[in-house]
């Protein structure tokens, strides 16, 4: 009696000779049940898929608007210039995309499309005569909502807050307040020459107290009138104001560069509880606005009680904190960021 394998891909064994050899089943279709089976997907079919599925992706998000954006700086599909925004200065590379595109041009860092204006003419055209098509931002949540605590007008969108500050803005900023802050500029210049005169080799401290000491005043009725350099340690040369004030302009660089943070680059992470699981994001906001937050109110209180004593001199956050801001609904944290504004 014959006694065969019946295991697949098994030679076929007899009682009484050598193994028979069992033909190979095909591939493509399972001889048992006629049914085909399955094979593995190939580099090709991948990206098919891939693009069909970008195609649909353009297709459907697809708005008629932006037909009408200026020339858009060539790059990579997808990432176009994401890498480049990231890096610490990417002026160079703004100012070859002015050369070769214009004085108006775009580009993209994720989902965010960047529009770049390179003449004053573009900028006074788009920001000045058509502020109300191009006054508003994008959302921001790390930059605006974390970090500023929703009160930097500098990303706030369009809104009643954001006209709010603008009204007292418009009353603070005319062309005669602005002149009545001329002698402090030109006090500060002469104090500037002489010390320039006496030690050269300080030339940066003084530009650096220099700065400092004329938006100081400027702001918050205050002046600084000394920045020493001791060895090679800058900042131990530097009065408690001018520290403070860089450091916040280090924060300000760090967190406000397109690109640097995910969640500006893709707003709607930002309602994501997933996402706040693997990201610090909040976190980090939260330490920078915390930062900034407790500089504002130590120049903000400072000055509020010179003027309640009668001793503060003419500024602008002076000019601010008698605007009557409570009446147009901004409260005391909008009111000590937007004093903080020039800064």
């Amino acid at each position: 009696m014959a006694v065969a394998a019946l295991g697949r891909g098994h030679n076929r064994k007899t009682a009484d000779g050598p193994a028979i050899p069992r033909p190979p089943i095909s591939p493509s279709r399972d001889s048992s049940r006629g049914l085909p089976t399955m094979y593995s997907i190939g580099n090709v079919e991948l990206a098919v898929f891939f693009l069909t599925a970008l195609a649909l992706y353009k297709y459907v998000t697809r708005d008629k608007r932006r037909d009408h954006l200026p020339p858009h700086v060539r790059g990579w599909p997808i990432i176009n210039q994401t890498f480049t925004h990231l890096e610490d200065d990417p002026t160079g590379h703004v100012i070859v995309w002015a050369k070769q595109y214009g004085e108006i041009f775009c580009t993209t860092s994720a989902t965010t499309t960047f529009i770049w204006l390179n003449s004053r003419e573009a900028f006074k055209e788009l920001i000045d005569r058509r502020s109300a098509i191009y006054s508003s931002r994008h959302p921001q949540p790390l930059v605006l909502d974390v970090a500023s605590a929703g009160k930097r007008i500098t990303f706030m969108p369009y809104g009643k807050d954001w006209r709010s500050l603008r009204n007292i803005f418009h009353r603070l900023l005319t062309p005669q307040m602005s002149i009545s802050y001329t002698p402090t500029q030109t006090f500060e210049a002469k104090q500037l020459s002489v010390d320039l005169l006496d030690s050269p080799q300080d030339f940066y401290m003084h530009n650096r107290r220099y700065s400092a000491s004329v938006i100081m005043q400027i702001i918050y009725g205050r002046r600084i009138p000394q920045c020493i350099f001791l060895l090679a340690f800058a900042d131990l040369g530097d009065c408690e104001e001018i520290r403070q004030i860089y450091s916040v302009i280090a924060r300000f660089a760090y967190y406000r560069r397109p690109g640097a943070f995910l969640v500006d680059m893709f707003p709607a992470l930002a309602n994501s509880r997933l996402f706040d699981l693997v990201s610090t994001w909040r976190q980090e906001g939260a330490e920078i606005q915390a930062l900034d937050a407790a500089i504002y109110s130590s120049f903000w209180e400072r000055m509020k009680r010179e003027i309640e004593d009668g001793t503060a001199p003419h500024s602008w956050g002076k000019g601010f904190v008698q605007s009557d801001y409570e009446k147009l609904g901004i409260d005391e944290l909008g009111a000590i960021y937007a004093a903080y504004v020039p800064i």
